[in-house]
């Protein structure tokens, strides 16, 4: 029951989208920004996709280059971890989507539930 004359709106268990960090957002966009002028939007999901490791490991290569101190993409002028979010967002849309090839090691048990 609602009180009279009080706006209510039940959101339960929808997504909060409003608790996105909105200014690293907008860089992880500038990254995919620059790889849409490379390489053409939507790049990954072409044909049958791309093997998953291209991105965990270009993730990686961003996330080490900044942990060694090196804050920004020598080609694009992005910040480093920019890119690797960027990775990290393709990565799991063509997970959930099951997009792509995953060609994640043999040897872990992959568990479609966990």
């Amino acid at each position: 029951m609602t009180e009279k004359g009080k706006a209510v709106k039940f959101d339960g268990l929808k997504a909060e989208h409003h608790l996105l960090p909105s200014l690293a957002l907008e860089e992880i966009c500038g990254a995919l920004s620059f790889g849409a002028e490379k390489y053409e939007a939507y790049n990954w999901a072409a044909g049958e996709g791309i093997n998953w490791s291209r991105y965990f490991n270009a993730c990686l290569r961003h996330l080490w280059a900044f942990w060694r101190g090196k804050n920004k993409d020598e080609e694009s002028k992005k910040d480093h971890l920019a890119h690797a979010g960027a990775c990290i967002l393709i990565l799991l849309e063509m997970y959930l989507i099951s997009k792509g090839k995953d060609d994640r090691p043999v040897y872990y048990p992959k568990k479609s539930e966990n």
